[in-house]
């Protein structure tokens, strides 16, 4: 028969194996991801006050709150620029999602490289220009240009199978 003594002595080893895990330093791998992730965060979600999609929101709201006078959209853009920018990249977030097995694959090696291209200076600066608001109007017009492209094309596959098309 095991002793209580045994098992108070086996529940505390327990305890202190799995409380010594959970405060453990993070791996050098796992560094290496929060690293990546902090570096393409920074840049990446981070809406200016004059980009095409805070328009597409403030437009919206402007249609249903006609009343409201050019001082307060003003402030609005600027509170629903930071709120979206917090969103987008919030810790559990659409990017952290995106990235979250996105590197499972990677190896150590691959991690690190990317990391520091990442960090180099010429691509902050790439991500930085593709922040422009006149940057990011180009890239809606030319995504909704591909789409009247793509659209009937997908459309006569599928008329082709017997389906209805989409659009």
């Amino acid at each position: 028969m095991v002793s209580s003594k045994f098992l108070n002595f086996l529940a505390f080893s327990i305890l202190a194996i799995l409380s010594f895990g959970a405060n453990a330093d993070p791996s050098s791998r796992e560094l290496t991801i929060r690293k990546i992730e902090e570096l393409t965060f920074s840049r990446i979600g981070t809406f200016d006050p004059k980009s095409p999609q805070i328009e597409v929101f403030l437009k919206a709201a402007k249609t249903k709150n006609p009343e409201v006078d050019n001082e307060t959209w003003e402030s609005i853009r600027t509170d629903l620029t930071a709120s979206l920018s917090q969103v987008v990249k919030a810790n559990g977030g659409p990017m952290k999602g995106v990235f979250s097995g996105a590197m499972d694959n990677f190896s150590d090696e691959e991690l690190e490289q990317l990391r520091k291209l990442l960090d180099d200076p010429i691509y902050k600066k790439l991500q930085t220009a593709m922040s422009n608001p006149a940057v990011q109007q180009r890239v809606i017009n030319m995504t909704q240009g591909f789409a009247a492209i793509v659209w009937p094309v997908a459309n006569k596959v599928l008329t082709k199978h017997g389906l209805k098309g989409v659009y």
